[in-house]
């Protein structure tokens, strides 16, 4: 077996993952007055360039303009959007427009100050405003437009809103039947008979999406060619859905349909398309939790075809092929917070707070050390923590960035392909009124709730559809104490074990559990530890212990030592902690055959 590690350009691509669609609401009215082109459309193209500094990847979406509300007359506009793949190297962006080829709808949409590689300097970019809330995409079967806070019962309802805002008429500028789709699907149910095709089951109705778990559709008159199945979009609540890959379609017969939920999927109906065109739903599956994976082809694998791939989190990994190595500590992700970050004190406490929530119950090998005053958005090896210029209405996002590596069997010649997280970066917008001491206004946003939604992502999570989870996919303003973490506790530690068993042996240091994770399973056996006291503690705590102790030593939550100190084999000790900065530690008391653990809080 011969092991190629490979990164960037060389010949396997670095995923970035924005992370999240909590997006503050911007109105209709407000969108309007920010446009500088409205115009309904279909997007005809996709291709992606890099920014003038190479730090970025940009999707540019080439519209087919039918219709123009706002702006000059033209046949097609161009929509930017962060993420896209160049070559080898893919950017794998959310929140973003998340648009298809052949999505349709009215795109509101204002200038880009963007310079991008090889795309021509004459032709105008257009950013969405306030990412998918300037898209209103057209539900081609049921009628109906949406974007993440509006809805409407059909097109026409909205294009006469739009029109009494901008008090424009409006604009044809190519004759369209956009829903004839659906009128032709009408017809194809009526010949190939709709009433003889039909879900009849689905099992499990629990399942979770993107670790490969396989969903058995059971019905009649499926045919026996592969056709499409959707599912309903994570991301926006089910208002859109998402298709399978192919490759993720395990058997099609006419009677089942074998297939591993894909990632992004949501609870709610399940759609098959059989290949003649006919559709048939059924409702009842709920998803569960959600890991985020990418999607690569490769001539070497399934024919080519585009394959949904887990992304893995390490320890390390020992390529000297490339300066773009990430940023580990002692088997542990090293964050650093920007220098502006750090000056924020109540944003500091309110970050760790919901930081350690995941790291140290769940187990993600996170831990904080330095300040930083690089970039605060780019590849450059440091998992920064900062607030910067975000789109418009987006409260905050993490960036997970992942590159990977081929085994290919000398003996078959046949490859497999790895892809693992090397950078995160945390971004949250300085504009928002957030709150940092957990008593949100309803104006205001719970900072520790978008922390905790934004470290389950960069633990590996995807959304899902259920408001009284920390993942479900937006966070409206007020406090949201209410909202909890645990459910995803669980799906993190699984996801770690995976991580641990694939990347044994290899180029890359397998992950592990948290060092504050572990300590928290260490449980007193002989009951040695009498008193530890007072707690919260200012200048000193008092242990006191039935067997002799050797030493003690404090650390983080995220598993950072601060110091160590030899006890001597006493059982009474007076530990100085008035040096330590405010805020939750651990104390690991060694005795001579056993290891104790007692929590502390350090007070002002």
């Amino acid at each position: 077996m011969k092991h190629i590690l490979v990164f960037f350009v060389v010949s396997l691509p670095l995923f970035v993952f924005s992370q999240v669609e909590l997006l503050n609401n911007i109105s209709l009215e407000n969108q309007v007055a920010i446009a500088d082109a409205i115009v309904e459309g279909k997007v005809i193209n996709k291709a992606s360039y890099w920014d003038a500094g190479h730090k970025n990847i940009y999707t540019v979406h080439t519209v087919e303009v039918s219709k123009i509300h706002k702006g000059d007359n033209t046949s097609e506009i161009y929509l930017v959007s962060l993420g896209g793949t160049i070559g080898m190297k893919s950017h794998i962006v959310r929140p973003a427009l998340k648009l298809p080829v052949n999505a349709v709808g009215v795109f509101v949409a204002k200038n880009a100050d963007i310079a991008l590689e090889g795309f021509p300097s004459t032709k105008p970019i257009y950013k969405s405003v306030g990412l998918s809330q300037g898209v209103y995409r057209y539900n081609l079967k049921k009628g109906n437009v949406t974007n993440p806070f509006l809805s409407f019962s059909n097109h026409k309802k909205l294009e006469d809103t739009i029109t009494s805002l901008t008090k424009r008429e409006v604009t044809q500028i190519k004759e369209t039947n956009y829903f004839e789709t659906e009128e032709v699907n009408i017809k194809k149910k009526s010949v190939f008979g709709v009433e003889k095709t039909q879900i009849s089951s689905l099992s499990p109705t629990e399942i979770v999406a993107g670790n490969g778990s396989v969903l058995t559709i059971s019905g009649a008159n499926f045919g026996t060619d592969l056709g499409i199945v959707r599912f309903p979009d994570a991301d926006d609540a089910g208002d859109t859905t998402i298709e399978a890959l192919e490759t993720n379609i395990e058997s099609w017969t006419d009677t089942e349909i074998t297939i591993k939920v894909p990632s992004g999927a949501g609870s709610g109906d399940v759609e098959v398309e059989t290949s003649a065109g006919v559709t048939h739903t059924i409702a009842g599956l709920e998803v569960t939790h959600n890991y985020i994976t990418g999607n690569y082809s490769d001539a070497t694998i399934r024919g080519g075809k585009e394959v949904e791939y887990p992304i893995h989190h390490i320890s390390d990994h020992n390529s000297s092929e490339s300066t773009s190595t990430g940023n580990f500590e002692n088997g542990a992700y090293l964050f650093n917070y920007h220098a502006d970050f750090k000056s924020n004190t109540a944003a500091v406490n309110a970050f760790e707070s919901g930081f350690d929530a995941i790291v140290c119950n769940a187990g993600s090998k996170f831990t904080i050390s330095n300040t930083t005053t690089s970039v605060k958005q780019a590849d450059d090896n440091i998992n920064a923590i900062s607030f910067d210029t975000t789109d418009d209405g987006v409260l905050g996002f993490v960036i997970s960035r992942s590159s990977g590596y081929s085994i290919t069997n000398s003996l078959t010649n046949e490859t497999s392909l790895y892809f693992f997280y090397y950078e995160i970066d945390y971004v949250f917008n300085p504009e928002i009124s957030w709150d940092f001491n957990g008593d949100a206004t309803s104006s205001e946003f719970d900072f520790n709730a978008v922390v905790r939604h934004e470290t389950g992502h960069a633990a590996g999570l995807g959304h899902v559809i259920n408001t009284a989870e920390i993942m479900h996919y937006a966070i409206g303003p007020g406090p949201k104490d209410a909202i909890t973490s645990e459910p995803i506790y669980d799906p993190v530690k699984t996801k770690i074990n995976f991580d641990k068993s694939v990347f044994t042996p290899s180029p890359i240091t397998a992950t592990d559990f948290s060092d504050c994770y572990i300590l928290n399973l260490i449980s007193p056996k002989d009951n040695t530890i009498v008193a530890a006291y007072p707690n919260p503690a200012n200048e000193n705590i008092s242990l006191s212990t039935k067997l002799p102790m050797h030493s003690a030593s404090i650390y983080t939550l995220t598993g950072k030592m601060l110091k160590q100190v030899p006890l001597g084999n006493s059982t009474s000790e007076h530990l100085n902690v008035s040096e330590i900065p405010q805020g939750h530690y651990f104390i690991i008391i060694q005795f001579e055959k056993n290891q104790e653990v007692v929590r502390f809080i350090k007070s002002n």
